[in-house]
């Protein structure tokens, strides 16, 4: 137990010794950390003061800049309030001076834009091209003009009133029909339209060149553009388009006959096919029976001489053949020789009858047709663009329009011919009653 206790004793201090030892390099390391951290705070809090120092300078500095700004500034303001001063002086002499002349330069400013857009849209300009660039400049200009400028100004202005009554032969560019662009000589009449060796012209003035109008049937007979154009007689005959060609522009766009035909489409052509079938029938029939009244006529004057190749001579021959027979067999035979005379005459007025009532009905089918085409379009594209429509109204209103065409003219044929071939018949009927009549008072 004792050495039990001496054993404990001696380790003890054995490890009280080693802590001892622990604690020392322990406290050791804590002050040499301390020392450490106390110089890097002083070196910190130099850095900090010197900091302070420096935004102390830089904020001086900088307050020294705005004075000096401000001072700058003022300067400048009391500058522009003075030159402000000294503008309006300025300015009031500057009135004072010029007088009449500011209202001088409005004016001319305003004649001279109203000039450049009347010379832009004039045909006169393709002949004189470089006034347009003059008056340009001189209604962009912001100081009075010279009087070198107002001179030319009065110059353009009279130029076109003299030159807009001046029938002029000149060489220009032209674009042709083809779309190519040539020189050719042309006339201009006036500010009113143009015309070269065969054709009208449009003024452009986007790019200031005349072009062949497409279309130019519409203005009758087009040999006389060509005479007027060659003619060397001081008064000549040609067309004047007072709207500078707009008239003639819009006339060239108007369909003509085939094409107002082409547009009523089979309905159409059939109409016209019937109604000049019913008109030349109609013809036919109306001079036939003109041919048979004649013949009808001859054989009244000269009833001795019968010739059977006309209506009553048939009757007089049927009454002659059988005048021995009694009363009501001689009546018998009579009648039955005006009855057969009736279908000849009367031929083909049901055809013609039948064509007047169709015709109108062909162009109702049209004008149905048409506005079908019409809601077809409105379905697929709607009514933003109207010319997608115009192709079935076309129809329906030029199919309805010709079966009128055509059956007006063949129900007016057909009363004429109904009442020529009643006359002829009349004079039968009343031929072959005298003939009946005189057969009674040979009896009695």
């Amino acid at each position: 137990m004792k050495y039990i206790l001496l054993s404990l004793l001696v380790i003890s201090n054995l490890f009280a010794s080693q802590n001892d030892q622990i604690f020392k390099e322990l406290l050791e390391k804590v002050k040499s950390g301390y020392k450490e951290q106390t110089l890097e705070d002083k070196q910190r809090e130099q850095r900090f003061l010197n900091d302070v120092k420096n935004q102390q300078k830089m904020l001086t500095k900088m307050k020294a800049d705005v004075k000096k700004a401000k001072d700058i500034s003022l300067r400048l303001k009391n500058k522009i309030k003075s030159n402000e001063m000294k503008l309006q002086k300025l300015s009031t002499e500057l009135d004072i001076a010029s007088g009449d002349l500011g209202e001088l330069f409005g004016t001319v400013k305003q004649v001279s834009s109203d000039m450049n857009v009347h010379i832009k849209n004039s045909l006169i300009s393709s002949q004189f091209p470089k006034r347009k660039e003059f008056l340009k400049e001189l209604s962009s200009k912001k100081e009075l003009p010279n009087i070198n400028e107002l001179e030319k100004l009065w110059y353009i202005t009279f130029q076109e009133i003299i030159e807009s009554g001046k029938i002029v032969k000149y060489t220009t560019d032209v674009i042709s029909k083809e779309g190519e662009k040539t020189t050719e000589e042309i006339i201009r009449i006036g500010n009113f339209n143009a015309l070269n060796q065969d054709s009208f012209l449009k003024y452009n003035t986007s790019n200031s060149l005349f072009i062949e109008l497409l279309v130019q049937s519409s203005y009758g007979d087009m040999s006389k553009i060509s005479d007027y154009f060659n003619s060397d007689e001081k008064i000549s005959e040609t067309i004047v388009d007072p709207t500078r060609g707009v008239i003639l522009d819009v006339m060239s766009q108007k369909p003509n006959l085939q094409e107002r035909l082409s547009q009523a489409g089979a309905i159409g052509f059939i109409i016209i096919l019937l109604g000049i079938i019913g008109i030349v029938f109609a013809l036919y029939k109306y001079i036939r029976l003109v041919f048979v009244a004649k013949q009808v006529n001859e054989q009244l004057k000269n009833s001795s001489n019968i010739d059977t190749s006309n209506p009553l001579g048939r009757i007089l021959q049927a009454y002659e053949t059988n005048k021995n027979m009694s009363h009501g067999d001689l009546e018998y035979k009579v009648d039955e020789a005006f009855h057969k005379e009736i279908p000849s005459i009367q031929s083909g007025f049901s055809m013609i009858k039948l064509f007047a009532a169709t015709t109108p009905l062909l162009g109702l089918l049209g004008t149905v047709t048409g506005m079908i085409l019409t809601f077809q379009s409105i379905t697929l594209f709607g009514t933003s663009d109207p010319k997608l429509m115009a192709g079935g109204i076309s129809q329906a209103l030029i199919t309805t329009m010709l079966g009128l065409i055509a059956a007006i003219p063949l129900l007016f044929a057909h009363t004429l011919l109904n009442s020529k071939s009643k006359k002829i018949m009349n004079i039968l009927e009343q031929n072959s009653i005298a003939l009946i009549a005189k057969k009674m008072d040979s009896n009695v």
